[in-house]
């Protein structure tokens, strides 16, 4: 599950303008070009460096939170939701 602590940890890895938690933020990665599945994320995070990367996946597995990988958001597949 995913924390305040979390958040501010994500945070400190990107930049607080690489973590978006506003509603209209969130919104607009709930969902691929297939439009038939939604699911609004509890973050998203917007790594610039491969460092940041690994560093969020480490947070995440020794958390046991949760991860979706997205590109582009092209899929018709619901793959990114």
């Amino acid at each position: 599950m995913l924390t305040s602590s979390h958040i501010e940890i994500l945070k400190k890895i990107c930049g607080d303008h690489n973590v978006l938690l506003t509603n209209e933020d969130l919104l607009s990665y709930s969902y691929d070009a297939t439009t038939i599945w939604k699911h609004l994320p509890d973050v998203v995070v917007l790594p610039q460096t491969t460092h940041q990367v690994s560093e969020i996946l480490k947070l995440a597995q020794e958390n046991r939170v949760p991860v979706t990988a997205r590109g582009g958001g092209t899929n018709v597949s619901g793959g990114s939701i």
